[in-house]
């Protein structure tokens, strides 16, 4: 993609650009060797990037992303912020992946990797291939595909959405942290539904306050990365959401008054039982392998995600059964 071409993708996000170039991939590590890479210039707590940009010319950098544009002999765009930038600038690298596909992205403090896991295998019984991004790694269908966070970072994201793209991927299935959205790592990603679970103390050293904390699950609900949304209507938090979401959604609960809701619920060292009502999709029984009143949270939680996005009971109810156990839980 020329250089000018991605100044079109990305519209105001961009503030100037100084010459012109064809350009591959983006860069972050100005030590790695690349071909025709754009070298963005993100700024840490401990270290300047634009202080490494000539070390990734070096290494075949033959533009660069900055704030400030820098005396190097090569075609330079100029962002505001690049840490807000960098993440369109990557999705439009790798072409928009997910744009090919059905994203779904849960945020939340519990809930989120056996969620995930509940709505792959409910999309899986409704006949789609799969991706899933999250804690205990990424999959393409069954085939595990390494990763290290539990929402990459932006150029590993949209470089694993392209993967999954080109391997004719329906939907993705996701984890998005709080740190993603403070850290920008999913703009560029728009999600068909994006589901909330709860919120409890957790990452309040990054974070400072559950203040801050919150609000960042809480702008995941923004038409910036969202078309629809998921909540549980008996976390408190969620009445904060709703004032002010301009997002269409549905609620899940089990105490409070919900669009999809559990009843009849028992538990055993077996699994947990109950019957699942979904409104005009009806209801029916589901016995899950898992234990737990947390898990009919997350049960609820998956089956109002596969709902936004037209899957039927039948499916839903067979995809939550066959799930007997999660690598781990977020």
């Amino acid at each position: 993609m020329k250089l000018s071409d991605l100044e079109k993708e990305c519209g105001s996000l961009i503030l100037e650009r100084k010459g012109d170039t064809d350009v591959k991939l983006p860069v972050m590590d100005s030590r790695v060797k690349n071909e025709n890479g754009l070298f963005c210039c993100i700024s840490g707590a401990r270290f300047d990037a634009h202080d490494f940009a000539a070390q990734a010319v070096t290494n075949g950098a033959v533009a660069l992303a900055v704030e400030r544009f820098l005396p190097l002999d090569v075609p330079q765009i100029r962002v505001k912020n690049m840490r807000e930038a960098f993440g369109p600038i990557c999705a439009a690298l790798y072409g928009h992946p997910s744009r090919s596909m059905k994203m779904v992205g849960i945020t939340g403090t519990k809930g989120k990797t056996t969620t995930s896991y509940l709505i792959k295998s409910i999309l899986e019984h409704a006949g789609m291939k799969c991706g899933l991004i999250g804690t205990t790694g990424n999959m393409i269908g069954d085939r595990p595909i390494h990763g290290n966070m539990t929402t990459p970072e932006a150029d590993e994201l949209q470089s694993l959405l392209r993967r999954m793209a080109d391997e004719q991927v329906d939907a993705v299935v996701m984890e998005v942290s709080a740190h993603a959205t403070a850290m920008h790592r999913v703009d560029g990603v728009v999600y068909d539904v994006a589901c909330y679970t709860n919120l409890s103390q957790d990452h309040l050293d990054y974070f400072g306050s559950m203040e801050q904390y919150f609000e960042a699950k809480k702008i995941f609900f923004t038409p910036f990365y969202a078309r629809n949304a998921v909540l549980n209507a008996d976390e408190e938090t969620t009445a904060q959401i709703l004032r002010d979401t301009v997002l269409p959604y549905h609620t899940f609960g089990i105490r409070a008054n919900a669009d999809c809701y559990a009843r009849d619920i028992e538990i055993s060292e077996q699994g947990v039982a109950f019957c699942l009502h979904m409104g005009e999709l009806g209801e029916c029984d589901v016995h899950m392998h898992m234990t737990g009143i947390f898990n009919v949270y997350n049960a609820l939680t998956a089956a109002s995600a596969a709902a936004a996005l037209g899957v039927g009971l039948e499916a839903i109810a067979a995809g939550l059964e066959a799930v007997r156990a999660v690598p781990g839980r977020a």
